[in-house]
Protein backbone atom coordinates (compact mmCIF):
# COMPACT_ATOMS: atom_id res chain seq x y z
CA UNK A 1 0.00 0.00 0.00
CA UNK A 2 2.61 2.00 0.73
CA UNK A 3 4.41 1.72 -2.68
CA UNK A 4 1.05 2.40 -4.35
CA UNK A 5 0.66 5.42 -2.47
CA UNK A 6 4.24 6.28 -3.49
CA UNK A 7 3.16 5.75 -7.07
CA UNK A 8 0.23 7.53 -7.16
CA UNK A 9 1.85 10.35 -5.66
CA UNK A 10 5.46 10.49 -7.55
CA UNK A 11 4.18 9.44 -11.29
CA UNK A 12 2.09 12.54 -12.06
CA UNK A 13 5.03 14.49 -11.20
CA UNK A 14 7.25 12.77 -13.46
CA UNK A 15 4.95 12.94 -16.05
CA UNK A 16 4.14 16.93 -15.60
CA UNK A 17 8.53 16.89 -15.91
CA UNK A 18 8.77 15.00 -18.89
CA UNK A 19 10.86 15.90 -21.73
CA UNK A 20 11.98 14.19 -25.16
CA UNK A 21 13.30 12.74 -26.59
CA UNK A 22 13.52 10.10 -24.00
CA UNK A 23 16.53 8.67 -21.92
CA UNK A 24 17.50 4.95 -20.24
CA UNK A 25 16.33 6.50 -17.02
CA UNK A 26 12.66 7.33 -18.79
CA UNK A 27 11.82 3.59 -18.85
CA UNK A 28 11.18 3.90 -15.11
CA UNK A 29 7.79 4.82 -15.27
CA UNK A 30 7.48 1.42 -16.62
CA UNK A 31 9.72 -0.22 -14.30
CA UNK A 32 7.85 1.44 -11.01
CA UNK A 33 4.70 0.19 -12.49
CA UNK A 34 5.44 -3.14 -13.75
CA UNK A 35 7.11 -3.67 -10.03
CA UNK A 36 3.94 -3.19 -8.26
CA UNK A 37 2.03 -5.45 -11.09
CA UNK A 38 5.17 -8.53 -9.56
CA UNK A 39 4.06 -7.71 -6.01
CA UNK A 40 0.07 -7.63 -6.79
CA UNK A 41 0.28 -10.64 -8.59
CA UNK A 42 2.17 -12.65 -5.71
CA UNK A 43 0.12 -11.40 -2.83
CA UNK A 44 -2.70 -12.75 -5.06
CA UNK A 45 -1.34 -15.85 -5.53
CA UNK A 46 -0.63 -16.55 -1.82
CA UNK A 47 -4.02 -14.53 -0.42
CA UNK A 48 -6.26 -15.75 -2.97
CA UNK A 49 -8.31 -12.32 -3.14
CA UNK A 50 -9.55 -12.10 -6.89
CA UNK A 51 -9.50 -8.33 -7.08
CA UNK A 52 -5.48 -8.24 -6.21
CA UNK A 53 -5.25 -10.07 -9.33
CA UNK A 54 -7.93 -7.68 -11.19
CA UNK A 55 -5.29 -4.59 -9.76
CA UNK A 56 -2.04 -6.66 -10.73
CA UNK A 57 -3.51 -7.11 -14.30
CA UNK A 58 -4.17 -3.06 -14.88
CA UNK A 59 -0.98 -2.56 -13.43
CA UNK A 60 0.75 -4.67 -16.30
CA UNK A 61 -1.08 -3.38 -18.87
CA UNK A 62 -0.70 0.10 -18.25
CA UNK A 63 3.39 -0.20 -17.64
CA UNK A 64 3.01 -1.97 -21.23
CA UNK A 65 1.56 0.76 -22.34
CA UNK A 66 3.60 3.24 -20.32
CA UNK A 67 6.70 1.42 -22.15
CA UNK A 68 5.23 2.04 -25.41
CA UNK A 69 4.96 5.57 -24.97
CA UNK A 70 8.97 6.10 -23.56
CA UNK A 71 9.73 3.93 -26.47
CA UNK A 72 8.41 5.42 -29.20
CA UNK A 73 9.94 8.84 -28.02
CA UNK A 74 13.51 7.44 -26.92
CA UNK A 75 16.76 8.11 -28.45
CA UNK A 76 18.09 5.55 -30.24
CA UNK A 77 21.58 7.46 -30.26
CA UNK A 78 21.54 6.40 -26.48
CA UNK A 79 22.57 3.06 -27.40
CA UNK A 80 25.93 4.43 -28.83
CA UNK A 81 26.34 7.47 -26.39
CA UNK A 82 24.51 6.31 -22.79
CA UNK A 83 26.77 6.54 -19.53
CA UNK A 84 24.69 3.18 -18.34
CA UNK A 85 21.17 3.88 -18.09
CA UNK A 86 20.09 2.94 -21.66
CA UNK A 87 20.11 -0.44 -20.51
CA UNK A 88 16.76 0.21 -18.92
CA UNK A 89 15.35 -0.41 -22.07
CA UNK A 90 16.01 -4.08 -21.82
CA UNK A 91 15.57 -3.66 -18.07
CA UNK A 92 12.10 -2.54 -18.20
CA UNK A 93 10.83 -5.41 -21.02
CA UNK A 94 12.69 -7.56 -18.72
CA UNK A 95 11.01 -6.63 -15.58
CA UNK A 96 7.54 -6.63 -17.71
CA UNK A 97 8.06 -10.00 -18.72
CA UNK A 98 8.39 -10.92 -15.15
CA UNK A 99 5.33 -9.47 -14.31
CA UNK A 100 3.33 -11.51 -17.24
CA UNK A 101 5.23 -14.58 -15.63
CA UNK A 102 3.63 -13.96 -12.60
CA UNK A 103 0.45 -13.44 -13.71
CA UNK A 104 0.26 -16.53 -15.73
CA UNK A 105 1.10 -18.20 -12.34
CA UNK A 106 -1.53 -16.76 -10.42
CA UNK A 107 -4.40 -17.07 -12.42
CA UNK A 108 -4.28 -20.59 -12.24
CA UNK A 109 -6.00 -20.97 -8.40
CA UNK A 110 -8.60 -18.43 -9.59
CA UNK A 111 -10.53 -20.59 -12.46
CA UNK A 112 -9.05 -18.49 -15.53
CA UNK A 113 -10.81 -19.33 -18.91
CA UNK A 114 -7.51 -21.90 -20.67
CA UNK A 115 -7.94 -19.33 -23.52
CA UNK A 116 -7.48 -16.46 -21.41
CA UNK A 117 -4.64 -18.05 -19.84
CA UNK A 118 -2.78 -19.30 -23.34
CA UNK A 119 -3.18 -15.71 -24.38
CA UNK A 120 -1.52 -14.80 -21.25
CA UNK A 121 1.54 -17.11 -21.96
CA UNK A 122 2.08 -16.11 -25.42
CA UNK A 123 2.48 -12.12 -23.88
CA UNK A 124 5.01 -13.84 -21.80
CA UNK A 125 7.10 -14.97 -24.32
CA UNK A 126 6.39 -12.13 -26.43
CA UNK A 127 8.01 -9.86 -24.16
CA UNK A 128 10.40 -12.05 -23.17
CA UNK A 129 11.79 -12.23 -26.91
CA UNK A 130 11.38 -8.82 -27.07
CA UNK A 131 13.77 -8.51 -23.86
CA UNK A 132 15.93 -10.54 -25.26
CA UNK A 133 16.35 -9.21 -28.96
CA UNK A 134 16.63 -5.31 -26.95
CA UNK A 135 19.74 -6.67 -25.11
CA UNK A 136 21.63 -7.75 -28.33
CA UNK A 137 22.44 -3.69 -29.71
CA UNK A 138 23.08 -2.78 -26.10
CA UNK A 139 25.86 -5.49 -25.39
CA UNK A 140 27.07 -5.13 -28.92
CA UNK A 141 27.47 -1.15 -28.53
CA UNK A 142 29.40 -1.92 -25.80
CA UNK A 143 31.92 -4.10 -27.28
CA UNK A 144 32.34 -1.65 -29.86
CA UNK A 145 32.20 2.16 -28.19
CA UNK A 146 33.55 1.13 -24.71
CA UNK A 147 32.58 3.58 -22.20
CA UNK A 148 35.04 3.04 -19.56
CA UNK A 149 34.77 6.47 -17.73
CA UNK A 150 33.07 5.69 -14.57
CA UNK A 151 29.21 7.39 -14.18
CA UNK A 152 26.70 5.99 -11.14
CA UNK A 153 24.39 5.74 -13.96
CA UNK A 154 26.51 2.20 -14.20
CA UNK A 155 24.03 1.00 -11.75
CA UNK A 156 21.52 0.85 -14.38
CA UNK A 157 23.42 -1.70 -16.50
CA UNK A 158 23.33 -4.10 -13.20
CA UNK A 159 19.54 -3.90 -12.77
CA UNK A 160 18.78 -5.22 -16.61
CA UNK A 161 21.12 -8.01 -16.35
CA UNK A 162 20.03 -8.95 -12.81
CA UNK A 163 16.31 -8.90 -14.24
CA UNK A 164 17.13 -10.88 -17.02
CA UNK A 165 18.54 -14.11 -14.61
CA UNK A 166 15.65 -13.52 -12.48
CA UNK A 167 13.30 -13.75 -15.47
CA UNK A 168 15.02 -16.77 -17.35
CA UNK A 169 14.53 -18.48 -13.52
CA UNK A 170 11.10 -17.72 -12.94
CA UNK A 171 9.95 -18.35 -16.64
CA UNK A 172 11.62 -21.80 -15.85
CA UNK A 173 9.48 -22.77 -13.24
CA UNK A 174 5.94 -21.51 -15.08
CA UNK A 175 6.92 -22.97 -18.18
CA UNK A 176 8.91 -26.66 -16.93
CA UNK A 177 11.88 -25.31 -19.56
CA UNK A 178 15.14 -26.51 -17.76
CA UNK A 179 17.41 -24.83 -20.33
CA UNK A 180 15.98 -21.92 -19.06
CA UNK A 181 17.10 -22.28 -15.45
CA UNK A 182 20.52 -23.09 -16.75
CA UNK A 183 20.21 -19.34 -18.88
CA UNK A 184 19.06 -17.83 -15.73
CA UNK A 185 21.87 -18.87 -13.60
CA UNK A 186 24.94 -18.10 -16.10
CA UNK A 187 23.22 -14.46 -16.74
CA UNK A 188 22.67 -13.83 -12.73
CA UNK A 189 26.74 -14.78 -12.43
CA UNK A 190 27.13 -12.07 -15.06
CA UNK A 191 24.96 -9.34 -13.59
CA UNK A 192 26.98 -10.55 -9.84
CA UNK A 193 30.29 -9.93 -11.88
CA UNK A 194 29.09 -6.44 -13.31
CA UNK A 195 27.96 -5.89 -10.14
CA UNK A 196 31.07 -5.90 -8.63
CA UNK A 197 32.85 -3.86 -11.21
CA UNK A 198 31.05 -1.18 -10.87
CA UNK A 199 30.99 -1.12 -6.78
CA UNK A 200 34.69 -1.17 -7.07
CA UNK A 201 34.34 1.67 -9.34
CA UNK A 202 31.77 3.89 -6.93
CA UNK A 203 33.86 2.69 -3.99
CA UNK A 204 36.66 4.64 -6.35
CA UNK A 205 34.89 7.79 -7.16
CA UNK A 206 33.40 8.45 -3.77
CA UNK A 207 36.56 8.29 -2.62
CA UNK A 208 38.54 10.44 -4.98
CA UNK A 209 35.44 12.91 -4.24
CA UNK A 210 36.15 12.85 -0.65
CA UNK A 211 39.74 13.71 -1.22
CA UNK A 212 39.05 16.59 -3.45
CA UNK A 213 36.69 17.83 -1.55
CA UNK A 214 37.15 21.44 -0.69
CA UNK A 215 39.10 22.44 2.79
CA UNK A 216 40.56 18.57 3.24
CA UNK A 217 44.38 18.15 3.63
Amino acid sequence: MVAVALWVVLLPVVLAHWSTPTVGTSFMVCVATQSLAVLTGLLARLSGQRWELYAATVAFVLGVVLYAVVASRFDLRQVIRGAGDEWVLGGALAISTLASTTLVEAAAPFGVPEGARGVLRLVTVCLAGEAAAAYVPLAFSEVIWPRPRFDMRRWSTVFPLGMAGLVSLRMSRVFHQEALWDLGRAVSWLALAVWLVVAAGTLRHVRAAIRNRPGQC
